[in-house]
């Protein structure tokens, strides 16, 4: 059942207004919102610019990223407080036109990822799922439940019986990358035409080289003619009797996180002195309230903005971090409740403008304190290209009271 506020002859006139006007972003949008919502097999409505589904309490906001002749790209947002928060998506559909390739990117989107989450708030086949499986993380066992969503295949892509295939694949190092998150979300795509093969694996929509490796070994097998791709999404969600509570959850506790990232930011700039540099990470602990954050922050911020600004490295996905004096635990990003949180924040700060005309020497100042460039400079100094780089994990110190959330 499908209820929305605005009559058939509104949608109606979205369509043929796009239809005459096929490569505007703004008329593209509305119409896939439309299409959004006519496809979706659960109860929707359209409210403003987002579809919202009552029953899962989710939300579904498209944004149209690219339009030509016979393709176009559209990233979803998903928002469900039940679930942990936001999750991304990017959906590309080819067809004969753009108004055909709007929908057969907001069909792959439904049938996949949708398909996904549905079955997660639903009731799952065996053959769906895989409720056997326990981590430990931070010294305690955490329980979980992987759902997978049906295999979108386009041309003639091999019969795989399913996702279960790829899951059996990749379970081993996906379990790997579990730490308290409530919900953690895969998606596995893999695409052929001729000699061009694509294999991508993104955890919480970061990309795994990692994961991604393995797609391209198992697609560099397939003999399709012409263009052929499969896509699918793993949602691995935690018992609630093995959930720790986070800080920062939901609307309210995500205002607090950006304040308190904003407020270390703004220290790390005033730092501009040597006795300034040497009280920065005490002065983070009394500021943001939070030993763990201001940790994180003081060690971590430099190195996302290094990342970012040497993109063509292959950066770790792990971190080694050092409690006291304890051995080196490994620990993937996607492990910390905070790292992407603070990953994004801290972007959505910077591109915001909040920092004025100071905010590209902010940008350089971190790139400039932060280990990786330190190491790349090295490199650099052995004739090694940053292409040709594959970071080592980053190591960190901490003292004794540091605990990994």
């Amino acid at each position: 059942m499908k209820t929305n506020i605005f009559d058939e002859s509104w949608r109606k006139s979205v369509k043929a207004e796009y239809e005459a006007d096929k490569l505007n972003y703004e008329k593209a949008e509305k119409y896939a919102l439309i299409f959004l919502s006519e496809t979706l097999e659960i109860e929707n409505r359209i409210e403003g610019n987002r579809v919202y589904c009552p029953k899962m309490n989710m939300s579904i906001t498209p944004h149209v990223t690219g339009l030509a002749d016979h393709k176009a790209g559209i990233s979803f947002v998903v928002y469900s407080p039940d679930l942990g928060g936001e999750m991304y998506e990017h959906s590309t559909g080819i067809g004969d036109d753009t108004v055909q390739s709007v929908e057969v990117a907001v069909c792959s989107f439904v049938y996949s990822f949708i398909d996904g989450l549905v079955k997660m708030n639903g009731k799952a086949d065996e053959k769906d799922s895989d409720s056997e499986i326990a981590t430990i993380f931070g010294g305690k066992t955490h329980k979980w439940r992987a759902y997978f969503s049906d295999v979108v295949t386009i041309g003639s892509a091999p019969d795989v019986g399913g996702a279960e295939y790829y899951w059996n694949k990749l379970k081993k190092l996906i379990l790997k990358r579990l730490g308290n998150q409530k919900v953690c979300y895969v998606k596995v795509y893999l695409d052929r035409a001729g000699g061009d093969i694509t294999g991508e694996c993104r955890v919480d929509d970061a990309l795994s080289m990692e994961l991604s490796i393995l797609l391209v070994n198992e697609v560099s097998k397939w003999k399709p003619k012409g263009f052929a791709s499969h896509k699918m999404y793993f949602f691995i969600r935690q018992e609630d009797e093995t959930l720790e509570p986070y800080p920062y959850s939901g609307e309210e506790g995500q205002i607090a996180l950006k304040k308190k990232i904003k407020t270390a930011m703004d220290l790390f700039y005033e730092a501009d002195t040597e006795e300034k540099n040497e009280q920065l990470f005490p002065n983070m602990k009394k500021a943001l309230d939070d030993d763990i954050l201001a940790f994180e922050c003081y060690s971590l911020l430099p190195e996302m903005c290094a990342e970012n600004a040497f993109r063509n490295v292959r950066h770790s996905e792990s971190m080694d971090i050092f409690i006291g004096d304890k051995p080196a635990r490994q620990i993937y990003k996607n492990q910390l409740a905070d790292y992407w949180l603070m990953n994004r924040i801290l972007f959505d700060i910077l591109n915001s403008g909040a920092f004025g005309s100071h905010t590209e020497k902010l940008y350089k100042k971190y790139v400039d304190t932060s280990a990786i460039k330190t190491a790349l400079e090295q490199f650099g100094q052995k004739g090694v290209k940053p292409e040709d780089v594959k970071m080592e994990p980053l190591e960190f110190r901490a003292e004794e009271w540091f605990e990994i959330r």
